[in-house]
C-alpha cells in the first residue's frame, strides 16, 4: 500500500491509501481508501455562529478592546463554540 496525498481544486487536502500498482489518479477518483476527517460541510454553521455570540457575549467580549489584551475568554469561546460540532462530525463518522 502507498500513501497518496494532493488538494483537490477547492484547496481541500487529502489523503489515501492505495495499492502500489495503483496510480494517484485512482486515489483522487476515491478508489483507495480514503484518510480525510468528516466533511465538516456537514456541520450547522448557523449553530456555530450563535453559539460564538451568545460566547463572546456571556463573557463580555464586545469590542477590539475586549481582546487585544489577550482576554483568555476569547480563545476559549471560538474553540468552546466550535468544539463540539467537530466532535459530534468525528462520532457520527466512526458509526
Amino acid at each position: 500500500m502507498k500513501l497518496v496525498e494532493w488538494t483537490d481544486d477547492r484547496g481541500y487536502k487529502h489523503k489515501a491509501l492505495v495499492r502500489d500498482t495503483d496510480t494517484e489518479a485512482m486515489a483522487q477518483q476515491g478508489m483507495g481508501m480514503a484518510l480525510d476527517p468528516p466533511d465538516v460541510e456537514q456541520i450547522d454553521w448557523e449553530l456555530v455562529k450563535r453559539d460564538l455570540h451568545n460566547l463572546l457575549m456571556l463573557h463580555g467580549i464586545i469590542n477590539w478592546e475586549s481582546i487585544k489584551s489577550d482576554n483568555p475568554f476569547f480563545t476559549a469561546s471560538l474553540i468552546k463554540a466550535l468544539k463540539r460540532h467537530v466532535v459530534a462530525l468525528f462520532k457520527e463518522s466512526a458509526r
